[in-house]
Parts: structure tokens; C-alpha cells; sequence
């Protein structure tokens, strides 16, 4: 009897398998339509509940221009929420330039906010001949509208921004001459030449750290020695500060037929 009835189970379990196996083929071709439905279904469903965008706000957006915010978010109104692919959207604001940090979040039931982390302009930078703004990183962030930018320094030369920080904190060190400055160029990435009113240039002593002589002692001669002999006024074309021990100054090709030495030492 306990064998019979094994076998009457086994039998059974085994039509089950057999009609569960034969509805999968049966059903199988219909799936694509049958999830298919499903998912309009669904979507209808999102709809009837209000979840499309409606709106898209935009915070933060100070310098960035609207012609990239509108390329990089697209026409988002109209679309089911949650179909927004927010880390593409994000990846995509934050290629453009100016914006250091993009935040996307939904809002339900129909609003997308983006809160943009903007870069701050940090200088006007000459390389290769081409001038742009950049950031205090030298993120490139514009070569157009810099005319109201003029108020930043102007820095010349490869690698000029990475080393500005420094330069900038030695020239305000005395703001009352800062407005004697009128670009910093990088030579050689070890030293600048400070570019004075009347093409004066001004050539420093290398930043690296390994020099008893620094720029900030330099800087800080220049200025006593215009306290005391007005140079900025002078047929001068360069004050050089590079050695402790000398200061040697070049003079304009005026000043040469005035009849001035030239390589004159103070």
C-alpha cells in the first residue's frame, strides 16, 4: 500500500511538470506582448497619477550660459519621472565648463531640481597667444565676454595659474602698488616677470623654496626703492631682482639717449 501510494504521487508530480513545461510553450511567443502591456499599463497608471515633469528648476546658475544648460538637460517636460536617467543628466551638466558640481533629484509627482556648484573666475590667462578665463584651478572657463573680466590678473605663460596663488598673496602683501601691476608672467615655471605701468618689467627670483632669496623679499625691495626714487615714473624697461647681492636696472632706449648708463646698479 505505502508503495502504491508513492507511486500514485510520483505519477501525479510528474503530469504536473509535463503541464506546467507545456504551458510555457504555449505561452511563451506572447511574452514580448504580454510585457508589453504590462508596461503601457504601468505607464498609464504613472500618468493618470500626475508623475510627468512638469518642471525643471535650475539653481545656482550664475555665469553658466543657457545655451549649454538647455543642450545638456534636454526637453525633460512631458516624460515619466522616473525614465529621467539622472546620473547621465548629471555627467552631462558637469562637462560644461563652468559648472564644478551638478545635484539632480526628482521631486514628486512632476519636478526635477538641479542645484549647479559653479566655478569662480579666477584670472585672465594667456597661453599660446589665445587668452581665456580660468578658474583658480586653470579649468579653462570662457574665451568670450572677458572684457568684464578685466578687473582679474592677467597671467602669461605655461603653467602660470597652478603657481598664481603664491605671486597674488606676495603682490598684496603692499596693496597700495598692486595697481602698478599690469600682468604676471610664468618663466621658465620657476620664477615670474611682473609687467609693471610703462612696460616696466620687473623680473623676480624663483618660487621654488630652495633660494634664501625669495620673491616676497624682492617684491618687498622694489617697492621701498619706488618709495624712494619713484622707478614707475622713470625711462626704465627692466628692475632686476633675481640676486640678493645686485640690483640691476635696464633703461628704455630713451632713457639710454639721455644719456644714462646702461646696467646701472642702485
Amino acid at each position: 500500500m505505502t508503495m502504491l501510494l508513492a507511486w500514485r504521487k510520483w505519477v501525479i508530480h510528474l503530469a504536473l511538470v509535463a503541464f506546467l513545461a507545456l504551458g510555457a510553450l504555449l505561452v511563451r511567443p506572447y511574452l514580448p506582448e504580454i510585457a508589453s502591456g504590462v508596461s503601457d499599463g504601468v505607464n498609464h497608471a504613472k500618468r493618470s497619477f500626475g508623475l510627468v515633469v512638469h518642471t525643471v528648476d535650475v539653481v545656482g546658475a550664475i555665469n553658466t550660459p543657457d545655451v549649454a544648460l538647455n543642450e545638456a538637460i534636454g526637453d525633460l517636460r512631458g516624460k515619466l519621472v522616473d525614465d529621467i536617467a539622472l546620473d547621465s543628466l548629471k555627467a552631462r551638466l558637469e562637462a560644461i565648463s563652468w559648472v564644478r558640481h551638478a545635484d539632480v533629484k526628482r521631486h514628486l509627482p512632476d519636478r526635477v531640481l538641479i542645484r549647479l556648484t559653479e566655478r569662480s573666475p579666477f584670472a585672465l590667462w594667456q597661453r599660446n597667444g589665445i587668452l581665456g578665463l580660468v578658474d583658480e584651478d586653470g579649468v579653462m572657463l570662457t574665451h568670450e565676454d572677458l572684457a568684464r573680466w578685466r578687473h582679474l590678473p592677467l597671467l602669461v605663460g605655461e603653467g602660470a595659474p597652478a603657481h598664481a596663488h603664491d605671486i597674488l598673496a606676495t603682490l598684496h602683501s603692499e596693496p597700495d602698488f598692486t595697481d602698478a601691476v599690469e600682468a604676471l608672467v610664468r618663466v621658465g615655471d620657476r620664477r615670474w616677470d611682473v609687467r609693471l605701468r610703462n612696460n616696466i618689467v620687473l623680473r623676480l627670483p624663483p618660487d621654488d623654496g630652495k633660494q634664501k632669496w625669495s620673491q616676497q623679499a624682492a617684491w618687498q625691495r622694489f617697492v621701498d626703492l619706488e618709495k624712494r626714487y619713484s622707478l614707475l615714473s622713470r625711462d626704465i624697461a627692466i628692475i632686476d631682482l633675481r640676486l640678493e647681492s645686485r640690483l640691476v636696472v635696464r633703461l628704455t632706449p630713451n632713457g639710454r639717449a639721455l644719456g644714462l648708463g646702461e646696467g646701472h646698479s642702485i
